[in-house]
């Protein structure tokens, strides 16, 4: 076996890493871009720049030792996963009309609410798998035609995602995969195929979106300039690949119900993996395609490690230091003071909640007007104390969601943590005392890229099938539950859900009062 490739197209950014036949990185590069905020409630992202990003980042990575020395002849293949619920419309011929309407925009809240009253949402998370939420396309499609697209002749535009972008501008085939097909909410869960009843709901066509096809799915070559933008050779074998968040379960392991993620970076979820769809009653989770008849279930929140950003940013500015009001001069806050911050003030920060719903809600309560909460503050709490209600507010809003999952799939046997906390030693083990629960933190820290490289093994016939990646994680540490500490926030968890409940009917006339121009018509 040579090396693969496998390309994570993340929300700040893309990974290339290219992985020997014994799963170790051999050569890796990174790029990043930015998200813009044009107005309160919007995130878009430049596909154009997002391609350029994952030009460079694969020429960056073959340039390196390794790749350069073995040549093109040992490269097996190349995988892609990209994040999910983006938007973009453009022409067939892939020309581009609007950037990239993202996970985080919630300017089709109007929509979404439109869509609850217009269509039975049982049915409709029955379906796909997917609430009706601002995040998903249903919703965003509405706004578009109510604000871009107007009277435009339907047939002369296509609707894809960020991933679906960048495979056009490689291959030239239009393709979206399972995976990120099951994220939009239109895709029908039982077929695998365009959900025909939602599509006339919305007055679209499956005309005007890619062809679904299977995360397995190989394509033979890129185009001539593609392969000059990348470095890649023309006869490379494409493997379509899958979403982000559910290949980051198979690049640590979670191959079924017996183990769980517990990811927090920018936003956070909890995930399993199961060999058939679950469905919540309730419809607090969602559950999305992965890929050879597995399923990643789960919840997710909006807010985590922009809730760190921001208070580092917009609040504090010079340097956090202690658990009292003082702050010292010079620099300013780093994550690291953050840290040291929180570590001062015991479990449960003195009786100080922070609901951290800065850019709404997701996952269990889907409320996209909820917003951020400070309860219980009195003059003993300084700055040390919110920063820590915010790492423990975040954990809990992940809790919901790992209640509500493991009343369909059971309590995990093992709970993996991977993102950006796991740099965080006080919010790793804020995360092991609320859930109560060990957690194991592995050696491999891009469990995306690995994951969609794994896809590629099994597409190309070199692994027999996805259980092959348990056997290349491994364990770096474990981080085990403190009971006290346990039991204390399961009673402060308590009152976070009822001080929630108690402002729920007051979140939509503060959201709107704050958001009243929000759907103005934006000049693309």
């Amino acid at each position: 076996m040579g090396f693969v490739i496998g390309v994570d197209i993340g929300t700040g950014g893309c990974r290339v890493l290219a992985f020997d036949e014994k799963a170790s990185v051999v050569a890796s590069a990174k790029e990043e871009y930015p998200t813009f905020i044009p107005r309160p409630g919007w995130a878009e992202q430049d596909p154009e720049q997002i391609y350029q990003a994952v030009a460079r980042a694969l020429r960056r990575c073959l340039d390196e030792e390794p790749l350069r020395k073995a040549g093109s002849k040992a490269i097996d293949g190349v995988a892609f996963d990209g994040v999910l619920h983006s938007v973009i419309v453009g022409r067939p011929t892939g020309e581009l009309i609007t950037r990239a309407i993202t996970w985080a925009d919630l300017r089709a809240d109007g929509e979404a609410r439109l869509l609850k009253r217009q269509m039975d949402a049982d049915e409709f998370y029955r379906r796909t798998g997917c609430p009706i939420h601002p995040m998903y396309l249903p919703a965003k499609l509405l706004w578009l035609q109510n604000h871009v697209l107007g009277s435009e002749n339907p047939r002369s535009y296509r609707f894809f995602s960020l991933k679906e972008y960048v495979l056009y501008r490689l291959t030239g085939r239009w393709l979206v995969d399972w995976s990120v097909a099951s994220g939009t909410g239109l895709l029908n869960l039982a077929t695998l195929r365009w959900d025909h009843k939602i599509l006339d709901r919305l007055g679209v066509r499956a005309e005007e979106f890619s062809e679904p096809v299977s995360p397995l799915a190989v394509v033979e070559g890129i185009t001539a300039e593609a392969a000059a933008e990348t470095g890649l050779p023309r006869h490379v074998r494409v493997v379509v690949g899958a979403a982000d968040g559910p290949v980051s379960n198979l690049g640590y392991g979670v191959v079924d119900k017996r183990s769980m993620t517990l990811t927090i970076g920018t936003s956070g979820a909890v995930r399993t993996t199961s060999d058939q769809p679950l469905l919540d009653p309730a419809g607090r989770t969602w559950c999305y395609y992965l890929a050879a008849d597995r399923w990643v279930p789960g919840g997710a929140t909006n807010n985590g490690g922009n809730v760190l950003t921001w208070l580092k940013d917009a609040v504090f500015g010079a340097q956090c230091e202690g658990s009292g009001p003082e702050t010292r001069g010079g620099a300013g806050t780093s994550f690291e003071d953050l840290n040291a911050a929180a570590a001062s003030v015991p479990a449960g920060s003195d009786g100080l909640l922070f609901l951290t719903f800065l850019a709404g809600e997701r996952c269990p309560g889907w409320n996209p007007q909820a917003r951020g909460v400070l309860f219980g503050l009195n003059l003993s709490h300084g700055k040390a104390h919110i920063v820590r209600a915010a790492l423990e507010g975040a954990v809990f809003q992940l809790y919901g969601s790992y209640s509500s999952l493991t009343q369909l799939s059971g309590v995990p046997e093992e709970i993996i943590a991977s993102g950006g906390f796991t740099r965080s030693d006080v919010w790793l083990q804020i995360a092991a005392d609320i859930f109560g629960h060990e957690l194991i933190i592995p050696e491999q820290t891009e469990g995306s890229a690995f994951g969609v490289a794994a896809l590629a093994r099994v597409a190309l016939g070199q692994w027999p099938d996805l259980e092959v990646v348990r056997d290349f994680v491994q364990v770096k540490r474990r981080i085990a539950p403190n009971p006290v500490a346990h039991r204390r926030y399961m009673e402060l968890y308590e009152q976070y859900e009822a001080v929630y409940q108690a402002l729920s009917p007051q979140f939509a006339a503060i959201a709107d009062l704050q958001n009243g121009g929000r759907h103005a018509m934006q000049q693309w």
